[in-house]
């Protein structure tokens, strides 16, 4: 279907406008009522070293929705334990509210791994009670 990102497929990362090294992997697919893709899973960023929180969501037509995050684009590290430590989304589904909900495995001191579950809602992303910094340190996503 080449009316999907205008040749029938699409390759990218969570974190940045063009291949940058990182090694993403998509590990979970939600559609949205209106037709909007979200993608979730690992996204390397060089800039920590470690893995960390990655999520895009793309119009019906393959391209990225810049309404979303950061031109499409939203990755989030977890920063929970001590060093470089790897934090993986593994799923993205739709709350009833229409939030869109994340979860994944969050590295604390290798080899312990904790849960984690965010929540992206209006202006501000929800953590699941860790109490993961202030106000200060959410990102700013539009769902």
């Amino acid at each position: 279907d080449t009316s999907f990102d205008s040749v029938g497929f699409r390759f990218d990362t969570f974190s940045c406008s063009v291949v940058c090294g990182e090694r993403d992997s998509v590990h979970s697919i939600a559609l949205q009522g209106d037709g909007k893709i979200l993608l979730a899973g690992p996204t390397y960023t060089t800039a920590n070293g470690n893995y960390d929180f990655g999520v895009s969501r793309l119009l019906a037509n393959g391209t990225l929705d810049t309404t979303f995050g950061s031109g499409g684009r939203f990755h989030y590290n977890w920063n929970h334990g001590a060093g470089n430590d790897d934090d993986t989304a593994e799923a993205v589904v739709l709350g009833k509210d229409g939030r869109i909900l994340v979860a994944g495995t969050i590295e604390y001191n290798f080899p312990d791994t904790d849960w984690g579950h965010m929540t992206l809602a209006n202006h501000y992303i929800f953590g699941d009670g860790f109490g993961h910094g202030t106000t200060l340190a959410w990102s700013t996503v539009v769902p």
